[in-house]
């Protein structure tokens, strides 16, 4: 079942414009399982936008061996934890996990890649308020 919901939106030329369009506050939600269940919640939306990381490896649009991809990206001060995406963009899979602080590099096993494949890599900064800021690039990996 649907356990989160996350509100995404590209970088927009206008952040007040969508700052406007959902403000901030107290958020109520409900809904019903298969079953039928009936279900409610609340969350919490801030404005405290998290600040933005810098990728520093591997570098956009580079070619890398499947068996040295090390993800690395510059320290934020304030954040709680960091959120790495890896995605495959020819075969759709996606990994995603959490690093805390200070950790601030990941080394990707050579067999959770495939040679000659297109990558997404982005590095998401989680502070307190919740928010996540993510930067991403586009890696390739070596045939």
């Amino acid at each position: 079942g649907l356990r989160e919901f996350n509100l995404e939106s590209a970088e927009p030329p206008d952040l007040d414009a969508v700052l406007a369009s959902f403000p901030e506050g107290t958020y109520s939600f409900a809904g019903s399982t298969v079953t039928g269940e009936c279900i409610k919640g609340e969350a919490f939306l801030s404005h405290q936008i998290a600040p933005a990381t810098v990728l520093l490896t591997p570098l956009d649009g580079q070619i890398i061996s499947v068996d040295q991809l090390v993800l690395s990206w510059e320290a934020v001060a304030g954040a709680e934890r960091y959120v790495v995406e890896l995605n495959n963009e020819d075969s759709g899979s996606e990994f995603t996990f959490e690093v805390f602080p200070p950790t601030t590099s990941v080394a990707i096993p050579s067999h959770f890649l495939q040679p000659g494949s297109e990558y997404q890599f982005a590095v998401g900064v989680k502070t307190a308020s919740g928010n996540v800021t993510f930067v991403e690039l586009f890696v390739f990996t070596a045939p």
